[in-house]
């Protein structure tokens, strides 16, 4: 229910698991980043179309320092992007045929606003996630699933709102009963 994570920690450790873009024409992968809440002009890599993992680990491994600004790859020992901002942020994934999937479904004009992202919390360390990007259409295959810790998330409005609708009607009716409390004595 959340499109958007706020850093709990100065580096966000993270991982990817599963690329099927990888093994699909042309050569190459998915390119998975991260972007500052509702700007997609900022959209900053952390594992990019050829990036490999290290021998031995099948997973890509990556660190985002956001007190320096910098993605290190932690597989290659280097600095994979550079950034600067601070805030909330959402997650991208960009195929080879250079289509750009969103955390934010508003942010997917391209394929009518469709929600082609999920975020599954870890069951025992709430501020890890699971994030997948699927294909468009109902049943879309899955294209990615990416790791990444020490993060919390950050409510849909839409969530907020029916939680305060709900705070509200509670206090409707715990009004209504006092009135007719007072009536009957």
């Amino acid at each position: 229910g959340t499109s958007l994570f706020i850093p709990t920690q100065t580096v966000v450790v993270s991982q990817e698991l599963f690329d099927l873009a990888a093994g699909l024409p042309p050569p190459g992968g998915a390119k998975f980043g991260f972007y500052f809440a509702n700007d997609p002009g900022t959209l900053v890599m952390i594992f990019g179309a050829f990036d490999q993992s290290a021998p031995g680990n099948p997973a890509q491994q990556a660190a985002i320092n956001f007190g320096t600004g910098k993605v290190i790859d932690l597989d290659a020992s280097n600095i994979q992007s550079a950034f600067s901002g601070s805030g909330a942020i959402g997650f991208y994934l960009e195929t080879q045929l250079g289509d750009v999937l969103y955390s934010q479904s508003f942010l997917n004009t391209a394929f009518g606003g469709q929600d082609l992202f999920a975020a599954f919390p870890h069951m025992v360390d709430p501020d890890k996630y699971i994030f997948g990007f699927k294909l468009p259409g109902s049943v879309g295959a899955p294209l990615a699933y990416e790791f990444a810790s020490h993060l919390t998330p950050v409510p849909e409005p839409t969530s907020v709102s029916l939680l305060w609708a709900g705070v509200a009607a509670m206090g409707v009716v715990v009004a209504r009963r006092s009135r007719r409390r007072d009536r009957s004595i």
